[in-house]
């Protein structure tokens, strides 16, 4: 099974937003945020348990160095 994405708070509580099949698509659908908070990529990587998909491991694979580095949700 293919990795998931998705943004992640890295300060300020435990938001996460929907899980998406690649990273530019996991920021697009992050929508309004507040970007006095860092945020980090999460990759899902998934593995077969009796035919239901299982999450192996949850990585960072990538974060904001500043509050706001990223364009996230949908240009206006």
């Amino acid at each position: 099974m293919e990795p998931t994405y998705r943004v992640v708070s890295l300060t300020g509580g435990d938001w996460a937003g929907k899980t998406a099949a690649t990273p530019e698509l996991a920021k697009l659908g992050a929508g309004d945020l507040n970007r006095e908070h860092l945020f980090g990529l999460e990759q899902t990587d998934w593995g077969d348990n009796y035919g239901k998909p299982k999450a192996i491991r949850t990585v960072l694979v990538e974060a904001e160095s500043r509050p706001g580095e990223w364009k996230l949700g949908v240009p206006a």
